[in-house]
């Protein structure tokens, strides 16, 4: 086979190829406190949680999203900037 024969089928192929190499780039998430102030007369008020325990499926830092009522999906380029 000549190669001019083959150079159609060499494009083809590194096109095929350089298109699955390709991602999303990663999102990244924060949770932020919301504070309010404390109005005339009022009492601040401290309150404390004693330890949280998370599902095992949150034991990582990809947002999962409820996709039914008995499934989830982890996402594949959005995360939580730092842990739960």
């Amino acid at each position: 086979m000549r190669m001019t024969q083959r150079w159609p089928t060499l494009l083809a192929l590194a096109l095929v190829i350089s298109g699955c190499g390709t991602t999303q780039p990663a999102k990244f998430y924060l949770l932020t406190p919301t504070s309010s102030a404390p109005k005339n007369g009022s009492v601040n008020l401290n309150v404390g949680l004693g330890p949280m325990v998370f599902p095992a499926y949150l034991e990582h830092n990809r947002i999962m999203t409820r996709t039914g009522t008995h499934s989830l999906e982890a996402a594949a380029s959005h995360h939580w900037a730092e842990p739960l």
